[in-house]
This record gives C-alpha cells, structure tokens and sequence, in this order.
C-alpha cells in the first residue's frame, strides 16, 4: 500500500492521510518485487550499510511506501525492491521534483538514508527506481520517499551501484548495454542485439532474433578466468520467446568454447546455463511457450 504524498513543515508531517488501496494486482503496479537483471551471484557479495539518518528539513514532500508483495518466512537481507511512481499517487506531482528525479530520496523504518536507482524517469507516465532496502521481512516492511527540494545538490549523495552491491552485473535494458553493477563491466552487443523501450515486465529490455551469436557480451567477472562450480552462479531474467530455435542470451566465453557462463534458450523450449569450456550446467524447469513471459 502507498501512503499519498504529505507537505512537511519544519521538518514534522501534517496532514497524515488514510492509505491508497492498491488494487489486486499490487506486484505489477505501485511496488514490485520482481528484479530484471540478466546475471547474479554469489561471489564477493559485499554489503552496503545502510547511511546516516536523513535530515527531513529541506524537503517540502513525502510519501510512504508499504513492501506488501513479499510472503516469505525469512528476511531479506540488503535487497533491491522496485518502485513504481507515476502521478495516478493520489497526491503525487512530477512538477515537485527536481528535473530527472535529482531531487528523490529514501529512508528506512528508521528514518536512515538508503540507496536508489532511477531506472527510467517518465514524467508523461511511470518512473521506475530501485530501491535497497536493509530489511524486508513480512508484507508490512515500509520505506518513505522524500522530494520537493529546489536545490539538489545540497542534499547528501548517493550512488545508484550500491543498490547492487551484490550482484555481479546488472543490465536493464531499454536505454542500452549499461552494467548498474559497482563492477561497471564493459557490456556490449555481441550480436544482433537491439535495446527496446517496448514494455516488459519491468521498464524496456533487449529483443534479439533466435540464431546462436552471443548476444549481449559480458566480460567474465571471475577471478582467472574460469568457473569451477555452477552452483556459486545464478541468473535472474524475464524472457518472452517467438520462435523455436536454440538463442544465446548472454556470454562471457563467445560462442561455444573457452571458459566463463552462457545462458541460452534450447531449442526454443527451456532455458539453460552452460559454464567452464564445454555445454555443461542445467536446464531450466517448464515448457517456454511463444508470446508468454
């Protein structure tokens, strides 16, 4: 659920108004807990700590965010949540902000500053920002997004990368090839790869015809080179096929051969992530079917 915006006055909230109903289908609106990203791991997860207690002063606005979309039994630790902004917010403006979002900031339960990422910022629509939350825990964890401020650069920074502190890249898609990651690996189009602001689950993403070039090239982040164990690697994407033949999503090894991942579409039926020199690894769970994410 969403608390609509409130005007702040010296520093204290007024005004505090009831809750927005989010409707049935709260995941795919307001707050979302899907994460696009094409690759993830586990390795050298290093953890953000959370910033300093956010100074409420400058800013004229805020609007509470309730996480309701997650139901599992254990927290979540340092996890990036999706937030979605548009002026359908009963009480939120585009023209409160700064240009660009510049001027958008996000406290915890405890009233510290967290970091953010503005994926896109659509002030004709739907902004999408990443949000790193310390802890979510339950369907009742809430974050408080700040804005109204008409200097941003008085603010305290923050840095988009430390929402990904532990993923190995992160690739949006839609704008271009660009790692969100601390790594900042060069990403490139290996092959027939079009960044498209067609709409996916989350914001734009990449379309690329079904033929086995290597499609979006990423450096192997790996210490020498090489993968020893695919069970330290895991990927985590929305993909949507049209056809039936065998598609290279991503690699960090060309083609075939050489050391690094690969994550394909077989055959156009399952996905599969192969490592190491040769097509070893595992293929996914359930049929794929055309035109469906």
């Amino acid at each position: 659920m969403i608390l609509p915006p409130q005007t702040l006055h010296r520093g204290r909230i007024f005004d505090i108004l009831a809750p927005c109903s989010m409707g049935e289908r709260t995941l795919q609106r307001e707050v979302s807990m899907k994460k696009l990203v094409w690759l993830c791991a586990a390795l050298a997860a290093t953890v953000c700590a959370r910033g300093a207690a956010l100074d409420v002063a400058p800013f004229a606005r805020t609007c509470s965010f309730t996480l309701s979309g997650y139901t599992g039994a254990s927290a979540l630790e340092e996890f990036p949540v999706l937030i979605r902004i548009s002026e359908a917010i009963s009480g939120f403006s585009y023209a409160h902000c700064a240009a660009d979002g510049a001027d958008l900031r996000f406290a915890d339960v405890d009233g510290n500053l967290i970091p953010h990422e503005i994926e896109t910022w659509n002030t004709s629509g739907e902004s999408a920002v990443w949000v790193k939350v310390p802890v979510l825990s339950g369907s009742a964890t809430t974050v408080r997004m700040y804005y109204g401020v008409e200097d941003a650069t008085s603010l305290p920074a923050v840095t988009a990368s430390d929402v990904w502190t532990k993923y190995i890249t992160v690739i949006h898609g839609g704008s271009g090839f660009a790692d969100s990651s601390p790594k900042a690996l060069a990403v490139v189009n290996g092959g027939g790869v079009s960044a498209t602001a067609e709409s996916g689950i989350v914001g734009g993403g990449f379309s690329k015809p079904e033929v086995q070039t290597i499609g979006v090239n990423i450096p192997n982040p790996v210490k020498n080179n090489t993968l020893s164990n695919p069970n330290l690697l895991s990927f985590s994407a929305w993909y949507r096929r049209s056809g039936s033949g065998t598609s290279i999503l991503a690699s960090s090894k060309g083609v075939w051969g050489g050391t690094g991942f690969l994550l394909l579409c077989e055959q156009g039926t399952y996905m599969s992530i192969a490592v190491q020199s040769t097509h070893q690894g595992t293929g996914g769970k359930g049929a794929l079917v055309n035109g469906q994410w």
